[in-house]
């Protein structure tokens, strides 16, 4: 038969010594004593808990014996003492009692020793456990609330005895009036460190200390944010370590290898690109031929506030030092073809294979003077053998044009050659370079010293003046 508790009712598996409900002894036919209420054998004369005679008790036991588990209503029950069922709870759960004790003794006395610096969450805590205690009180004092609040939220809506009188029940509300008491005696001397503190004049000293460590620290932190503000003005005040940092207008800046954050910063006061193609494709060219760790990302500027990608651009160059060991050796071969087709004459070129910045700046002329209208971004890039760059703008999606780089060349007397140049889209290198002669009508595109240029025939291209030979 499996045992039903003799104070709320509720039945149990059978072997159970104690009810998980209310706590009682689930023992049949327990005597209780009149004075302690301590369970004792039925046949006890006297209580084991006080040692009154428990005469009276054996003719009457306060418990009864267990009823059948079949029976469809319990026995009438005696009506437990007041405070018989918060004994047994205490009793039965000492695992549980002391843990909630020890829990909530420390997290009042650290919120009492504290309380100067958490003044509003001591508040909000005691505030809540009051609240807590107060509707405890409600169901002993209200008839019938008990029962309310029990099909509201366990969904019990007959209790066999008066919520109140549960051991668990009375052990939460004499923990939590507990706490709150001494909570609000803590907040009302957090002026003087709390209740604790304000005892023992010792441990007022340590939260003294304690509390100044925390100021202190506050006051660390307020002086290293402030010492780095300062660093940083002056850092913003100082010259850069890039001369070309410090310039005031676009050109200069590009011109000298300005960092991305100086170009940025530029447009954002206010610099614009010429209005001119012509200029806006020359800046595009001196920020592709001077070298900069940031040049991909000023590119990327230049292109992002109106420069064409796509435009023609004249890549001369005026310093020797910005042709590259690639470059060289394009704009070589590119001089070496074009003379050797026009000409017919191998070796005539020999005596410029010295001359870097000459030989570029003459393939250079001549290549912007083709029938393309000079090579592209991309395509000038390729030329002087940047391959960060030109590997940066092929993932920006900038692409190599259909059409070969073209040009036209004279390299003497009625001799013209035609060079074409081009690129192997996927390396972004030059591919191979392609040469055919033709010769001119007498006295076509021929200067001589004195008299200015004749028209050139109809047909035929005439180089730049940076195309003659020297």
């Amino acid at each position: 038969m499996n045992p039903i508790c003799a104070a709320c009712g509720k039945g149990h598996e059978a072997g159970a010594r104690y009810c998980e409900h209310c706590g009682a002894s689930l023992q049949p036919a327990l005597q209780v004593c009149p004075r302690c209420a301590s369970p004792n054998d039925s046949d006890a004369r006297f209580c084991k808990g006080c040692g009154a005679s428990l005469g009276t008790a054996q003719a009457q036991p306060a418990v009864v014996a267990t009823a059948p588990a079949h029976s469809a209503t319990p026995p009438p029950l005696a009506t437990p003492q007041s405070f018989a069922g918060l004994y047994h709870f205490v009793r039965s759960h000492v695992l549980i009692v002391n843990s909630l004790v020890g829990f909530a003794s420390t997290t009042v006395a650290l919120l009492d020793f504290l309380s100067p610096r958490l003044w509003i969450l001591p508040r909000v805590i005691y505030g809540t456990t009051a609240l807590l205690a107060c509707v405890l009180l409600a169901t002993a004092m209200v008839p019938g609330l008990d029962r309310w609040l029990l099909g509201r939220l366990f969904r019990s809506a007959d209790p066999r005895h008066p919520l109140w009188r549960r051991g668990g029940w009375q052990f939460t509300l004499l923990l939590l009036a507990l706490v709150t008491g001494f909570g609000f005696e803590s907040v009302a001397k957090a002026r003087q460190g709390g209740v604790i503190a304000s005892s023992i004049p010792a441990l007022r000293g340590w939260q003294a200390r304690l509390l100044s460590i925390d100021a202190n620290l506050h006051v660390v932190n307020a002086g290293v944010a402030a010492a780095n503000t300062k660093l940083d003005r002056i850092e913003a005040d100082v010259d850069p370590a890039n001369p070309a940092d410090r310039c005031a207008d676009l050109p200069c800046a590009i011109d000298g290898g300005a960092s991305a954050k100086a170009v940025s910063e530029l447009f954002a006061r206010g610099q614009s690109l010429p209005a001119n193609p012509a200029l806006a494709a020359s800046l595009l060219w001196e920020a592709a031929a001077t070298p900069n760790p940031d040049q991909a990302k000023v590119v990327d500027l230049l292109l992002q506030h109106g420069a064409d990608a796509q435009a023609a651009l004249f890549p001369i160059l005026e310093d020797a030092r910005l042709v590259t060991i690639a470059g060289q050796r394009n704009s070589q071969a590119i001089y070496d073809k074009a003379e050797l087709s026009a000409s017919m004459l191998p070796g005539t070129f020999a005596a410029y294979s010295d001359r870097a910045l000459v030989t570029w700046d003459t393939v250079a002329s001549c290549l912007a003077d083709g029938a393309a209208r000079g090579p592209t971004l991309i395509q000038a890039a390729a030329l002087l053998g940047n391959a960060t760059l030109v590997a940066h703008l092929l993932r920006e999606g900038i692409r190599f044009p259909a059409k070969p780089l073209l040009c036209s060349w004279s390299g003497g007397l009625g001799s013209h050659a035609e060079v074409w140049v081009h690129f192997d889209a996927a390396t972004g290198q030059v591919a191979r370079i392609d040469g055919s002669a033709y010769v001119a009508p007498p006295m076509r595109g021929l200067v001589l010293p004195g008299s200015a240029p004749a028209a050139p025939a109809p047909g035929f291209a005439v180089q730049g003046p940076a195309n003659r030979r020297q």
